[in-house]
């Protein structure tokens, strides 16, 4: 009975991408073509994130001296 109930969970879950993600299921699992941090041929750096309910979101590392302060984003 419980097998059933997890099944049943996970084919509402399975369908919701197949009708909400532009490509169906395929397009899901390729949004790593699309999303995180990608470097273009020419040297330039595109990023991008899904954080639908964020409030900020902040990047740091070596480019900005570590400071929590100087890129962010709201």
């Amino acid at each position: 009975m419980v097998i059933n109930c997890r099944y049943y969970i996970f084919r509402d879950y399975i369908d919701g991408i197949q009708r909400k993600e532009p490509g169906g299921m395929d397009g899901f699992t390729k949004s790593y073509e699309t999303f995180g941090i990608h470097v273009k041929p020419d040297g330039s750096v595109t990023w991008r994130e899904w954080c639908p309910r964020a409030t900020e979101l902040r990047v740091f590392g070596d480019f900005s001296k570590c400071s929590w302060y100087i890129l962010y984003y709201t």
